[in-house]
């Protein structure tokens, strides 16, 4: 055998040194212009495949392979710039399988060895579409993590829309009038004709990107890392005919309009890639060693198609030894040694097209840190023209679209000037107006503490003797639809961070986060958010409320967007977690949440919910999960008289296993959005009544204990702050009634 592989070899030798224009002139007419710029031959690249992938959900709940077309695009560039291989991962071949089989002509099966390989870490692939109140994000950014979506907002059940926490967040917003009045305006034209009605979209949206790419050569020199971020701007247009009046629902641009978003930006950050490899060698292995009488032949897996120009230089790191390149075929190069002593070299060493003089060159672990590369890309339109079937309107009776036409001409003004209140900005007050307000804020208080100590019923706790210092004072994250931060019950509430962190666009997250759109206006654009924030403040005004927005006007979510908030609640210091909502969905992200805070020494208080049910036969999450996590609290609601509130606006569910106490919940007082006020009656005004009363025993525990004290510690003084109601035994667990709030004012 050994004889047959000399003879092989000489054989192929010979054949080059008679034929070698012949042989080489096909391989060198493709690079002949590179090589007029110094072409070394084709560098192997090893693209490592992510993790995660980062699979991002798209608006019909398909899944867009984000990381796998990033790959896929990069390999494509990479190839058609004639410069690399791309080879794929773990291909090196054995030595062993060389040696038993030879095949004739110009092919062996060669080794494969990367001159480096590209690691890509995915931080940021986000796509915002929408204006104001129905403004839309998706996919990962710093805030929100990856998660598959437990609440898509179409589903072959419910094709109109979200239905998944059971209408609550759009009781207020079925007129002309209501809640989500002037939303169609922000992205709609809408001519409603009588009985005919066409619409034309405009959907502006964003595409960001932030990769960090690692280039990590084999052999010699630092890794590489350089930050690329990319940025696309547009806009969609569409036309329409016939579209349902409320699945006008978040005006989510179309799933084809984001998949080209991402392919362009895409395409764009590969651009930079290719620099990170000026300066990284042409790396291969010796995969066989043959001896001739007056040289020493070496046949190296330099890569397919490397395409390596006759008479480059190799070199074997830490020798002396030079090779000089004879023949590229389509598996190798053929090289024989020029200089040094051709006895070191043996099969499974490596070889470059660089000399190192210093040995410590090798193998370095450090990383050289490339300064980033940002890429704005705008006006990247996307003209689409579609007609839904499932999109047409059913027929209605010619009276109603009638009505429905009259109206919309007489409330067209009051729908613009709604549209221009939906997410608002955190409006900061001038020094003279913090003062003004701050005093008007003592004497409120002094107020309320006053009414309250007169108007509680025998049960009622007693106002401490002592005022609670500021740095004891809870901060209490709600997540909900927003919270309206320049409402005048609430301003002085709301939570300040002392670390802002900005994302891409340079937003900085100075009182909380909207995990919706995407950005730093948690603004309520409902009222379900605000009405639970100005249900704790009016039990306790000495908290810190910390605004997590996690649904839109039409109460849609993503598993995302809740995971993320309970996240980013925990990590900025969140002492109580407010969930004042409830869904047949058993979630994992909410499960996740919750544990999370329940490692982290955070309280997690959720309304029972405000259906009717009995939560042991129909359970509504996560009440239920109160059972598995220590940390949770469900609450019910209970009407003025004591009993269970039940009556044509809110129904509260019950269970004596999942409910831990009741609390008031009937004709509350409440703030709405835009300076209003409203009278509730609902699980999820108990549930801030609740929250209240439990952070009062912590700011009174963190005085005499001098830290935070347990979550459990803290669950447990408020459920000795409860009485037995035999009544209500059958309803929640032992009968407890928080002993506060049947003197709230009306």
């Amino acid at each position: 055998m050994p004889k047959l592989i000399n003879c092989f070899a000489a054989g192929l030798l010979f054949f080059y040194n008679t034929n070698a224009a012949f042989a080489l002139g096909h391989a060198r007419s493709e690079t002949s212009a590179q090589s007029a710029n110094d072409f070394k031959g084709k560098k192997v690249i090893e693209i490592v495949p992510a993790e995660d992938g980062k699979l991002i959900q798209l608006p019909d709940s398909s899944f867009y392979a984000f990381g796998r077309q990033f790959e896929t695009r990069l390999k494509t560039r990479l190839i058609n710039s004639q410069k690399f291989v791309v080879a794929e991962p773990a291909a090196n071949e054995s030595i062993q399988l060389f040696q038993n089989q030879i095949a004739p002509g110009y092919s062996w099966p060669a080794s494969t060895t990367p001159s480096a390989k590209i690691i890509v870490t995915y931080e940021v692939v986000s796509f915002t579409t929408g204006k104001r109140g129905t403004r839309f994000f998706y996919g990962v950014d710093e805030k929100t993590p990856a998660f598959p979506n437990e609440f898509p907002i179409y589903s072959s059940e419910n094709p109109s829309g979200p239905s998944h926490f059971m209408g609550r967040f759009q009781a207020k917003g079925k007129t002309n009038t209501g809640s989500q009045a002037g939303l169609e305006i922000a992205d709609k034209l809408a001519l409603n004709l009588g009985f005919t009605k066409l619409g034309f979209r405009f959907n502006p949206y964003r595409a960001d990107i932030r990769l960090k790419i690692r280039i990590s050569p084999t052999v010699s020199g630092k890794a590489k890392e350089k930050e690329v971020t990319v940025t696309t701007k547009g806009f969609y247009f569409d036309f329409e005919a016939g579209y349902e009046g409320l699945s006008g629902l978040i005006q989510i641009a179309r799933r084809d309009a984001m998949i080209r978003a991402f392919d362009q930006a895409i395409d764009h950050s590969t651009v930079s890639i290719e620099e990170l490899f000026n300066d990284v060698p042409i790396t291969a292995k010796i995969d066989y060693v043959i001896k001739e009488k007056n040289r020493t032949v070496a046949l190296l897996g330099t890569g397919g198609f490397s395409d390596i120009p006759q008479g480059q230089s190799f070199y074997i790191p830490g020798t002396d030894v030079e090779l000089v390149s004879q023949l590229s075929t389509v598996d190798g190069t053929i090289a024989y040694v020029k200089s040094g002593n051709p006895d070191s070299l043996k099969p499974g060493l490596i070889v470059i097209d660089q000399k190192i003089q210093e040995t410590n060159q090798l193998f370095a672990n450090s990383i050289q840190q490339v300064p980033p590369l940002r890429i704005n890309l705008s006006d990247q339109n996307i003209t689409e023209n579609s007609l839904k079937q499932e999109d047409l309107i059913n027929q209605k009776g010619r009276i109603t679209k009638l009505k429905s036409w009259v109206l919309n001409i007489f409330t067209l003004g009051y729908r613009v000037w709604r549209y221009y209140q939906y997410d608002q900005k955190f409006i900061v007050e001038s020094a003279q107006n913090q003062g003004a307000v701050a005093a008007s804020r003592i004497n409120q208080t002094n107020n309320n503490q006053k009414e309250r100590s007169t108007q509680l019923d025998h049960h009622a706790l007693q106002k401490p003797d002592y005022d609670v210092e500021p740095d004891t004072t809870p901060i209490i994250a709600i997540l909900d639809t927003g919270i309206d931060y320049n409402h005048r019950d609430l301003k002085n509430n709301i939570w300040s961070n002392p670390f802002p962190i900005a994302n891409m666009k340079g937003e900085f997250d100075n009182h909380g986060w909207d995990f919706i759109s995407g950005d730093n206006r948690p603004f309520d654009d409902a009222y379900h958010g605000t009405e639970v924030a100005s249900a704790i403040v009016r039990v306790n005004q000495n908290v810190r409320i910390m605004p997590l927005k996690i649904f839109n006007p039409w109460g849609a979510t993503r598993s995302g967007a809740i995971l993320g908030a309970f996240q980013y609640a925990v990590k900025n210091g969140a002492n109580i977690i407010v969930c004042a909502w409830s869904t047949p969905i058993d979630s994992q992200a909410i499960r996740q949440g919750i544990e999370y805070a329940m490692i982290n020494n955070v309280i997690v208080v959720t309304s029972a919910g405000d259906n009717g049910f009995n939560l042991s036969r129909v359970p509504m999450y996560p009440a239920v999960l109160s059972f598995e996590y220590e940390n949770l609290i469900s609450v019910a609601a209970l009407s003025r008289d004591g009993g269970l509130l039940y009556n044509e606006k809110s129904k509260s569910n019950f269970s004596p296993a999942f409910v831990q106490l009741g609390a008031i919940g009937e004709d509350i007082e409440v703030s709405d959005p835009r300076n209003k006020r409203d009278h509730v009656s609902s699980t999820r005004v108990a549930t801030g009544v609740a929250v209240g009363m439990l952070a009062q025993n912590i700011s009174e525990e963190r005085l005499s204990l001098n830290h935070m004290p347990e979550y459990r510690v803290s669950i447990d003084r408020l459920l000795d702050h409860t009485y037995s109601d035999p009544e209500l035994a059958p309803l929640i667990e032992e009968g407890r009634v928080l002993q506060f709030g049947s003197g709230i004012k009306r």
